[in-house]
């Protein structure tokens, strides 16, 4: 018996068929998926015990249940030629295995064996990141666990900040790659050795995106207390970057005496990127906790960079605006596209980079240049640098908010501004092609008719930002060879960065064999090999527009009031049939419909965590009447829908002794 059919057997009333299975993605029923390997066995298992199997042990691959292993690859094989995956509703998302908000929202296909192969021994791409990542870390691991940094040529560790950045910062990789038993061990060293209290300075930018970005990450992947507590405390001190009643922070904190220090670099100024590159972390943890004062903080420092007069939306790059840009569309999209004033800031910026800084060679390169000083009266400098190949993926998002191109309907600019962001991505990616080991430098620059390097930036730090274009450009438009340009650009990373102990940064991308500096930045783990890793994931991912057009936090009351609508019809069928029914045979499919009742309450309500965890919770937390944990509200409808009708004179409650 598969799994689609001992699912059946758990529900066994016919309408539960639809409820189950459609309710979470009620908006989108024609939508279709294909099944993977399973990320997690939570919901297999809550189904096995529902019908009274016993679990005796499960790893991520196998099951054994009432003494006999299953292969959890060939139980979805039998799911897939079960009569629930032949109906005409959306079928059990198993197989959401993505970071972040993806996880509950996107669905992907089985991938194509042959588009998946490689030259690596004949493994397939995904299983080469995980060892990518693993050889990684297991190098930290072994030489340099607890501190920041592992040095590979010296097999040393080093500390930045004091906070073991490369544990912290490589959770979430670890959870998405399934690597269950090293995140438990990473856990046991936050219990244990996770301490604010050292004397180190730390950034509040840097301290913000890779500690309590991560911490956020892991809380929100997990749930667990552990991760929330750990972010509350870090925020917490990182308030004492705002001195008093100042809007801009000042850019380092001493953890343990919670003091704001001036920076010693940029003359004491705090940079653009770095006070614009807080809010999404400070709001969500606001957002958690319901403790308003993060995002206050971080919301005030924005506004005053969104009421400077800036010329055509830009800002200076001196003290570094790179990501000023990029976290104006994600902070429009965090807020469920409700606060608009941070679209209309990007696109009042992007109209002012198009105007003065998008520049073309007569080869078709496109780049984005500098104003040095600011002033549009000299010549825009053609140079640069990696970094602002994050701007291909944050323009494609402002176009398509994340929707599949063919969904959605763009004006003639909009349209050729969609054109932009596929040069420039294309420019990033040649940044790669043009050296000899197929790696990027740090900066290039132009000339009428090509791009250079200057001996002074030829260096390459297995930076994020071409990968996580690359990523979402192929998440929009589903075009093969975004991903077939990540995986060229992952195969260089193999060839040339990997070390014996983790990898290394490159010296100079223009010599064989390059020479290589003796570090391994966090941001390896933590991003760029998260990207890659996801890429090869799925090889088609379904969202509903719906989804796709207002975010979870909104998404999430739909779903809940879809499946409340679902479970009223389905009441209301046992409550007719309970009509018809006298005495023992009454209470006997009473207590029948209110154990099935019971069993299907828990398996709704592990299916629906995410729901659960987030936007019940805050609904909950803000005194919401009529919100309950998923499975109390089943039990709240049953009592209203069935349980209260049968102790009224109409339904003759005598008949059930109720009255």
């Amino acid at each position: 018996m598969g799994l689609g059919q001992r699912l059946l057997k758990v529900i066994d009333i016919p309408y539960w068929n639809q409820c189950l299975l459609s309710a979470l993605y009620s908006i989108s029923p024609n939508a279709s998926v294909q099944l993977d390997v399973l990320p997690s066995n939570e919901i297999a298992i809550e189904l096995y015990k529902a019908h009274d199997f016993v679990v005796h042990s499960f790893n991520k691959d196998y099951y054994t249940i009432n003494g006999v292993n299953y292969d959890s690859i060939k139980m979805i094989r039998d799911f897939q030629t079960s009569p629930i995956h032949d109906s005409e509703f959306l079928k059990l998302p198993f197989q959401c295995y993505l970071v972040g908000d993806c996880l509950e929202e996107e669905v992907c296909e089985l991938p194509s064996k042959k588009a998946e192969s490689d030259n690596f021994g004949g493994a397939n791409r995904k299983d080469m990141v995980k060892r990518s990542f693993e050889h990684a870390w297991n190098s930290y691991k072994e030489y340099a666990f607890g501190f920041d940094h592992l040095h590979p040529l010296t097999q040393k560790g080093d500390d930045w900040f004091g906070l073991g950045l490369t544990i912290i910062d490589s959770l979430d990789t670890m959870h998405i790659m399934g690597l269950h038993d090293e995140v438990a061990y990473c856990e046991n060293w936050i219990v244990e050795h996770l301490n604010y209290d050292n004397n180190y300075d730390v950034n509040l930018f840097e301290t913000t995106i890779r500690v309590l970005g991560s911490l956020l990450s892991m809380h929100h992947l997990t749930g667990k207390k552990l991760y929330l507590d750990k972010a509350v405390d870090l925020a917490d001190r990182l308030l004492s970057a705002w001195n008093g009643d100042a809007n801009i922070p000042l850019a380092t904190i001493h953890l343990k005496d919670r003091v704001g220090v001036r920076s010693t670099f940029d003359g004491g100024e705090s940079s653009t990127s770095e006070v614009s590159t807080l809010q999404i972390e400070f709001r969500y943890l606001s957002y958690l906790t319901g403790n308003k004062t993060y995002q206050e903080k971080v919301d005030k420092t924005m506004q005053v960079l969104l009421d400077l007069e800036k010329m055509d939306g830009l800002v200076p790059i001196f003290i570094r605006g790179d990501s000023y840009y990029e976290y104006l569309i994600k902070q429009f999209l965090q807020t469920s596209q409700t606060e608009k004033h941070f679209s209309q800031e990007f696109k009042t910026a992007w109209n002012g980079i198009k105007k003065h800084l998008l520049k073309e060679t007569t080869k078709g390169q496109s780049y984005i240049g500098e104003l040095p000083f600011g002033k549009y009266s000299q010549a825009v400098h053609p140079k640069m640098d990696h970094l602002v190949c994050f701007l291909p993926g944050s323009l494609a998002l402002s176009l398509t908010l994340g929707r599949r191109f063919s969904e959605v309907s763009l004006s003639a600019e909009e349209l050729e501004d969609f054109e932009i962001a596929e040069r420039l991505l294309q420019t990033c990616y040649e940044m790669y092609e043009m050296t000899e080991t197929g790696l990027a430098p740090e900066i290039v620059y132009f000339t009428n008719e090509d791009m250079y390097i200057q001996p002074a930036d030829r260096h390459c730090l297995l930076r994020p930002e071409t990968v996580e274009s690359l990523w979402i450009m192929y998440q929009i438009t589903r075009n093969e060879k975004y991903r077939e340009m990540g995986w060229k650009i992952f195969t260089a990373i193999e060839k040339f960065a990997r070390h014996e102990v983790g990898y290394t940064s490159i010296d100079d991308v223009t010599k064989l064999p390059p020479p290589r500096r003796d570090n391994m930045e966090s941001f390896f783990l933590a991003e760029t090999l998260k990207y890659f890793d996801i890429y090869t994931i799925c090889s088609q991912v379904k969202i509903s527009e719906a989804l796709a057009a207002q975010g979870v936090n909104i998404y999430g009351e739909e779903v809940y009031r879809s499946l409340e609508e679902l479970m009223k019809k389905h009441l209301k069928g046992i409550k007719e049939k309970l009509e018809n029914l006298m005495d023992v045979e009454l209470l006997r499919e009473y207590g029948e419909q209110w154990r099935l009742l019971i069993r299907v309450s828990k398996v709704v309500s592990n299916m629906f965590s995410y729901i659960n965890r987030y936007w019940v919770s805050r609904q909950i937390g803000e005194k919401a009447e009529d919100v309950f944990l998923i499975s109390t509200m089943i039990v709240v409808l049953w009592r209203k829908e069935v349980f209260e009708p049968m102790k009224t004179p109409k339904w003759g409650g005598s008949k059930f002794g109720f009255g």
